[in-house]
């Protein structure tokens, strides 16, 4: 039996072991029991664990010693799902056409996402405009997203955990939104020859989340977990800063030095460029949404994600 495989084997048996129930009232006043985003192994979230309000050190390598899969588990160098495992006696990878995210960590699914890369200076289709329309143009390289990736995992409660990863082109101010819905969002109406921009069409539904991440100089400074309650934006959790809600069902964390890029992009990502982030959804909200879409955000760029079409 492979290293990794060992690994993995021993990360179960510690999910399948953990007594430790952490208790939180959420938004619609239901009791719920959960672990944190970082509990028994669900997942890498950063080199370690941080304190309420101290800095951690996102990452995207794997690491045998730690628990749980990293970015690097789940995704070759071009992004699609890994499948490594079976190994053979060498420890060499086979493949089985099974993703490793499934077969080896037990995540509901994984989606990777790359964008067009603006620099600053080039022209990308699917710039953002202060009004919510999608055109052909500059993306500052603080606001222009690279890639970034959704995993779903299940706690031992059966509450859906949502692990999310960006790397922006620049290390400024900005913001970063994950914005994760139930119906079909998607880019159409206006457009080229029409003289104005293209529409994002699609309904939000009671359940849908979104969580918003504001950056200064990459430095986070303030994050917020939100559920659409069919009219308005409600809070579930919220951070001054990088680390953990007290009950670390909302963690997010950035990366403080340089790291490598794990074989893709355009090699190592510089300080304040990379951030994680981890949210069990299912525990905050008392309920298990089905999401379908993502839509990631910045001030000035966007990117969809279509996860519910197998895509």
């Amino acid at each position: 039996m492979s290293q990794l495989a060992k690994h993995v084997f021993a990360a179960r048996a510690a999910v399948l072991g953990a007594t430790v129930l952490l208790a939180l009232l959420p938004w619609n006043g239901r009791p719920a029991l959960a672990e944190g985003v970082y509990g028994a192994g669900l997942f890498e979230l950063g080199d370690s664990a941080p304190p309420p309000g101290m800095p951690g050190m996102a990452e995207l390598a794997a690491d045998p010693a730690l628990p749980g899969p990293d970015w690097e588990n789940l995704f070759d160098a071009t992004g699609k799902w890994r499948d490594d495992y079976p190994y053979d006696e060498f420890g060499n990878p086979l493949g089985n056409g099974v993703p490793d995210y499934q077969e080896l960590f037990g995540g509901e699914w994984a989606y990777f996402a790359d964008d067009y890369f603006s620099r600053g200076s080039y022209f990308e289709g699917d710039a953002l405009t202060p009004e919510g329309g999608v055109v052909n143009s500059v993306v500052q390289s603080d606001h222009d997203i690279g890639d970034a990736y959704l995993y779903a995992a299940r706690d031992r409660d059966g509450n859906v955990v949502l692990y999310m990863a960006i790397e922006r082109l620049g290390s400024g101010d900005s913001s970063v939104e994950f914005e994760l819905n139930q119906g079909l969002f998607r880019i159409g109406g206006g457009g080229f020859g029409l003289d104005a921009p293209w529409e994002v069409l699609g309904e939000r539904a009671a359940g849908d989340i979104r969580v918003r991440v504001v950056l200064a100089g990459g430095v986070v400074v303030d994050a917020a977990a939100s559920v659409w309650d069919g009219s308005s934006w409600q809070l579930l959790s919220g951070l001054p800063g990088e680390g953990c809600d007290a009950a670390e069902l909302f963690c997010v964390v950035a990366n403080v030095g340089e790291i490598a890029g794990a074989g893709w992009g355009q090699g190592p990502i510089a300080a304040g460029r990379f951030l994680e982030l981890g949210v069990n959804v299912g525990a905050l909200l008392g309920a298990q949404p089905v999401f379908t879409t993502v839509q990631i955000r910045t001030p000035e760029d966007v990117a969809f994600g279509y996860f519910g079409e197998g895509k």
